[in-house]
């Protein structure tokens, strides 16, 4: 039986790798996209201020993220410690997160701008302390749990959990959504609430049963204001060239992934119309069959062929959204139900969509993560941040905003909140178009970074 070498991959770390790590993916998935469906609710007869709520939303959430992840990935890295801040900051995650399942209870009891105002701090503080646990906690320690031989099982967690974390949060978040949604804060708000209650119920058993990588090296210069700022000297970060383009093929493939992803649920129910629970079968199943096939291709990640795998997820996420760009300008698709040949293509579509999806996740995180400075990786996860959260979001939720505010499709519905029928533009294809275009411009540092990458692996098995 092969052993582990490292002491950092016993059985306890491996269980709580894929416990916090499904954890947070299914905090973030609500964040990434109940939320906005959330809100599309609370706002349902005006649905450009709701646009408008997310947007601000995404990008003030983004920019939290970045600070928080900058913030304790320093005094991470000073005390060199994980465990209080994946700990602490999973418990007040989850209280967060019910605060925000909450706030519909307001949207008659205060003006719409002061109720998308208090929607907007409440996702920023969550974010804030969501960033603490999940980004510069959990992410610093799998980073310290990497090596070559735990490279392929953390790899597949890093890769996996996402999509599973979005399986479970879409399929289940559909359900509830359906089941609850006569209830006082409504099916969303219940499904938002139970999860917060969630996260924090995990912050509470980690504080009892995990222990930090006895390897983990300190890292204190000069004082903390000092070595914080110094984030922001990105000199060492930019020495690192392949790391460079590294992070930026994320940015760019990010943004464009952005562009759609955080409007997907509001695109099938306000759009296509699916009610929530066939549209969480739907993503659900195509994320399902990706995340086996992904499984089989784990192997050309151990075996030094990221380039070649992040040029397969890339190709495999426009093939997929060209499909979704047609289906949806056509309405090749039944709402009325999940299981039926119609449903096949847009299954399909998803499919290509999310087996792209995770394969450059898991390919792009575990590149970037080996070339990470061993003294500064809870820092250097803050830049990674920038390049995965703030840029990405930021971008992608302004050119939604752009998109659907000028080019979303006119649909008239029920306003369950008014009673009456209203007309709202929602989002349509032209989110997949905009979304194309950027993830082909990510194949330019694409490009150059596998010829760094070639260089250095030749020069590594020369020195061997």
């Amino acid at each position: 039986m092969h052993k582990i070498k490292r002491k950092g991959l016993s059985i306890r770390n491996l269980i709580l790798l894929w416990v916090l790590g499904l954890a947070g993916q299914l905090c973030w998935n609500i964040e990434n996209q109940w939320f906005n469906v959330y809100v599309y609710d609370c706002f349902n007869s005006n649905l450009k201020l709701a646009t408008n709520v997310i947007t601000y939303m995404i990008i003030f959430s983004a920019l939290f993220t970045a600070f928080s992840t900058f913030l304790f990935g320093t005094l991470s890295d000073r005390i060199g410690k994980r465990k209080p801040f994946i700990s602490f900051g999973y418990i007040i995650w989850g209280g967060f997160t019910i605060f925000f399942g909450i706030t519909g209870l307001l949207r008659n009891l205060m003006a719409p701008w002061m109720l998308g105002t208090v929607i907007v701090l409440a996702d920023s503080i969550m974010s804030f302390f969501g960033s603490m646990g999940n980004d510069s906690g959990f992410s610093a320690w799998t980073t310290d749990l990497l090596d070559d031989d735990s490279k392929g099982a953390i790899g597949i967690a890093i890769a996996a959990q996402p999509v599973i974390g979005t399986i479970g949060g879409t399929v289940i978040g559909g359900i509830i959504a359906s089941t609850f949604a006569s209830s006082a804060v409504g099916g969303y708000g219940a499904y938002i609430i139970g999860c917060g209650a969630f996260i924090s119920i995990i912050g509470v058993i980690c504080l009892f049963t995990m222990k930090d990588v006895d390897n983990i090296q300190k890292n204190v210069e000069g004082s903390f204001w000092k070595q914080f700022f110094r984030n922001f000297n990105f000199k060492k970060f930019f020495s690192i060239k392949e790391l460079v383009l590294v992070f930026l093929t994320l940015a760019i493939f990010f943004i464009g992934f952005n562009c759609f992803f955080n409007y997907i649920g509001n695109l099938f129910i306000y759009n296509y119309e699916f009610d929530p629970t066939n549209f969480g079968y739907i993503e659900g199943v195509a994320l399902m069959v990706a995340v086996i096939i992904m499984v089989v291709i784990t192997a050309f990640v151990k075996k030094d062929r990221s380039p070649l795998m992040t040029l397969v997820s890339i190709i495999s996420e426009i093939v997929g959204l060209v499909m979704l760009t047609i289906i949806s300008k056509n309405g090749l698709y039944d709402n009325t139900s999940f299981i039926c040949g119609q449903n096949i293509p847009l299954i399909i579509g998803v499919l290509f969509v999310g087996f792209g999806y995770v394969t450059f996740m898991q390919t792009v995180m575990v590149w970037a993560k080996s070339l990470y400075p061993a003294d500064e990786r809870g820092q250097f996860e803050g830049i990674k941040i920038i390049a995965f959260v703030l840029i990405p979001m930021t971008f992608g939720s302004l050119i939604s905003n752009f998109l659907i505010n000028n080019f979303g499709k006119e649909k008239t519905y029920f306003d369950t909140n008014m009673m009456v029928d209203v007309t709202n533009k929602v989002p349509d294809e032209t989110l997949f178009i905009a979304a194309i275009a950027f993830i082909v411009i990510s194949l330019i540092p694409l490009f150059f970074v596998s010829k760094m990458h070639k260089k250095r692996i030749s020069e590594s098995k020369e020195a061997n």
